[in-house]
């Protein structure tokens, strides 16, 4: 591909056209915005690092594994100290990331200061350029109406020159004469104006070649400043990546000596408190008369609550035994203990210690249907209540 230029390629046929320096000026624009916005994002970039460095020294200081034993210990402390260099090679590229941030601030502040100069020159080249052309093409347009008032004059006497009087004549000639002076001056005038104006478009013409090329210049030097620095930015970014790859691999290491069953073997031989284990408790019956009665049901479960001595001093002329329930049903007892229904049986009532229940029906020698004053009915153990006075019954 052939290589073109900006003195070659940014030319307009217009004489006034600016569409050329427009473009390039335009480019250059737009690449200065580039590069601020560059010079935010590294910025930004080290201000994150920065951030997070910190938090990586702040999380290091957070105990980690100290109740631990052995190489459990030893692995969790790997990770924290290993949290915090990573936290220092952060802080580290942040640092390198700011050193080349100004680097680049520089830079872009003596490209603004030789781009506006160069812009400057162009733009008051073509400023002059512009004024001069509006003067040539006024004097341009004097010098043919001047022609046109010499011609018409000239036409005007070579007419009346032979039927007017003499003092009329004297007139239109004077009048010829004064046209074709003033015709002459403006052509003088006009010529003038041309000459200056291509000095002056050769001069634009110059400096405009001069300042494209010093324009592309500025933007190939952006350009290749701008690869540089993002080169360097990314080889930052590389070199911490290792360095932080490295201290994982100091974690690695550790791991992999890891031995869990040696950790707890080294709890067990430091924490043991004994290898004997208690004994099974037994159930020793009380001696009271309504145990005994209870252990000789013949459906005994020894899982159901069993009174102790002192509930089982109760008086007993209050309540009669539990036997005589047999098919006296349609009387009012006192529940005695708190029972709650079994999980899944529908059938079963729970009851609280003191309510008052109608028994309905003797089931067996365990279970007793009964209802409640609030209407609720179901079976209930016939151990955990007991008869009371008839006149509760009225409760019903």
């Amino acid at each position: 591909m052939t290589k073109k230029s900006f003195a070659e390629c940014f030319w307009d046929v217009d004489f006034c056209s600016t569409a050329g320096a427009d473009a390039v000026l335009k480019r250059t624009k737009e690449g200065s915005q580039v590069c601020k916005d560059l010079a935010e994002f590294m910025k930004q970039k080290a201000h994150i690092e920065e951030t997070y460095g910190k938090a990586l020294v702040r999380l290091a200081k957070l105990p980690l594994g100290n109740q631990e034993l052995g190489k459990t210990r030893l692995s969790l402390e790997a990770m924290r100290t290993n949290a915090e260099r990573e936290g220092f090679a952060h802080l580290e590229g942040a640092v390198k990331i700011t050193e080349e941030l100004a680097k680049f601030t520089a830079f872009i502040e003596a490209q603004r200061a030789t781009r506006k100069q160069v812009e400057e020159t162009m733009k008051k080249w073509q400023a002059n350029k512009k004024n001069l052309y509006k003067k040539s093409m006024d004097a341009k347009k004097l010098y043919d109406n001047r022609c046109k008032e010499a011609d018409l004059s000239e036409t005007e006497f070579d007419l009346k020159k032979t039927s007017a009087q003499q003092k009329d004549i004297n007139k239109l000639q004077q009048k010829k004469l004064k046209c074709i002076h003033l015709a002459h001056q403006a052509d003088d005038q006009y010529k003038t104006a041309i000459v200056a104006l291509e000095s002056t478009r050769s001069n634009w013409e110059k400096e405009t070649e001069i300042g494209l090329t010093a324009l592309q210049h500025l933007d190939r030097e952006r350009l290749a400043f701008i690869r540089n620095v993002s080169w360097v930015h990314v080889n930052i970014g590389s070199l911490n990546c290792i360095q932080i790859d490295d201290l994982n691999e100091d974690v690695r290491i550790v791991l992999e000596k890891f031995d869990y069953e040696q950790d707890i073997q080294v709890f067990i031989q430091s924490e043991q408190t004994g290898t004997m284990r208690p004994e099974k408790v037994l159930y020793e019956p009380s001696c009271t008369k309504t145990a005994m009665r209870r252990a000789a049901a013949p459906d005994y479960d020894s899982t159901v609550p069993v009174l102790d001595s002192e509930e089982a001093s109760i008086d007993n002329q209050l309540y009669e035994s539990v036997e005589a329930l047999g098919g006296d049903t349609g009387q009012t007892y006192r529940v005695l203990f708190d029972y709650a229904a079994s999980a899944g049986q529908e059938e079963e009532m729970s009851i609280k210690d003191g309510e008052i229940l109608e028994v309905l029906a003797q089931v067996d020698v365990n279970w007793c249907t009964a209802r409640k004053p609030d209407g609720t009915t179901g079976l209930v153990p016939s151990n955990y209540i007991k008869k009371v006075e008839a006149v509760l019954h009225d409760r019903f």
